[in-house]
């Protein structure tokens, strides 16, 4: 398998412009936001909000938990730039690692980049041989939301174009 080709595809740029899972949950509730988000001068844009900052540091430590009882022997990679990060992420999938956690993900011919959660082994077939990976999304909140559910759809297709697996 040659890990490089997959990487080149994924990283062939579209020119169109690049959404995250978190820019498709944001614009399902406000389509406003997401064109603030590639428009706005940011100067302008209102500050953190405090409360959000605190929820979102709550969600970090538990996803940390849940990593450390769930898969206590993940390796941690450590990386500088997402495109070697994406690479590491290429690599550790290829190599059969039984997860992946929180590396970053390109499928820029459809303008989609992110980082999911964690990536599960599971046995079928895919372009990284006899397994494939599915997609977990670790989330905090007692009761899912809709938003959640785009979030790991968006990351389920990207991966499934990765790893040439509709």
């Amino acid at each position: 398998m040659n890990v490089r080709a997959i990487y080149d595809a994924c990283m062939a740029d579209s020119g169109q412009p690049r959404l995250s899972a978190t820019d498709v949950g944001a614009a399902r509730r406000s389509p406003f936001s997401l064109y603030c988000k590639h428009h706005a001068d940011p100067a302008k844009m209102d500050p953190p909000d405090p409360f959000l900052e605190a929820l979102s540091a709550r969600g970090i430590e538990h996803e940390s938990a849940v990593l450390t009882s769930d898969y206590p022997d993940m390796e941690k990679v450590t990386y500088g730039t997402p495109e070697e990060g994406f690479m590491a992420a290429l690599e550790s999938m290829a190599g059969g690692s039984r997860a992946v956690s929180n590396l970053p993900m390109f499928y820029l011919p459809e303008g989609m980049h992110g980082y999911p959660d964690v990536l599960e082994k599971n046995a079928g077939r895919s372009a990284f041989g006899n397994h494939h990976y599915l997609v977990r999304e670790i989330k905090a909140a007692r009761n899912i939301r809709e938003h959640h559910i785009i979030q790991a759809a968006f990351y389920a297709l990207m991966l499934g174009y990765i790893q040439q697996r509709p």
